[in-house]
C-alpha cells in the first residue's frame, strides 16, 4: 500500500489509507472476439467497500456498434459481470455497480469483445478502506 501513486494497474491507497482506487488504464480490444485481462491486485487484511465502473468504449475503429462484457473475479470466481451496448452514435459507454472485496482476495478484472471491432476500454474501482488497514494511518501530522 501506498499513498504515493505507484501507476496504473496497482491497488493505490490515500495517504491517510481511508480510501482506495484502482485503474486498469485504457486497454485495446482486438478485432477477433476475446476475453482479455485488464488488471490484477490482491488486498491484504483489508476490505474495499466501493464501485466498479467499465468505461468504453472511447475509440472504435470501425463502424458498427456492439457489446462489451467486463467480469471480475475474486480468487478465480467469476463474481460479477458488466456490460456496455453501444453503437456508433452512443460512445463512451459506462456500467458501474456496488461492492464489496473482501480481506485476502485475489480480484481480476477482464473484457471481452463482442462486436468484433477494435476499441479501447478500461476499469475503475474506487472505494472506502475498512478493517487492520484503518489501524495505520500514514497521513502526514505537522
Amino acid at each position: 500500500m501506498s499513498g504515493t501513486f505507484q501507476g496504473s494497474a496497482t491497488l493505490q491507497f490515500t495517504p491517510d489509507n481511508k480510501h482506495a482506487y484502482y485503474f486498469t488504464g485504457m486497454k485495446t480490444g482486438g478485432a477477433t472476439v476475446s476475453i482479455k485481462s485488464l488488471g490484477t491486485f490482491s488486498t491484504n487484511s483489508e476490505f474495499i467497500v466501493g464501485k466498479i465502473q467499465a468505461v468504453g468504449p472511447t475509440e472504435l475503429t470501425s463502424n458498427n456498434g456492439g457489446r462489451e462484457s467486463f467480469y471480475l473475479y475474486y480468487n478465480g470466481e467469476l463474481v460479477l459481470t458488466l456490460l456496455n451496448d453501444f453503437d456508433t452514435g452512443n460512445m463512451m459507454q459506462s456500467s458501474i455497480a456496488n461492492i464489496i472485496i473482501p480481506p485476502f482476495t485475489d480480484v481480476e478484472i477482464k473484457f471481452s469483445d463482442n462486436s468484433g471491432a477494435t476499441y479501447v476500454s478500461g476499469a475503475i474501482i474506487t472505494g472506502t478502506v475498512h478493517g487492520a488497514i484503518e489501524q495505520f494511518n500514514l497521513e502526514v501530522k505537522e
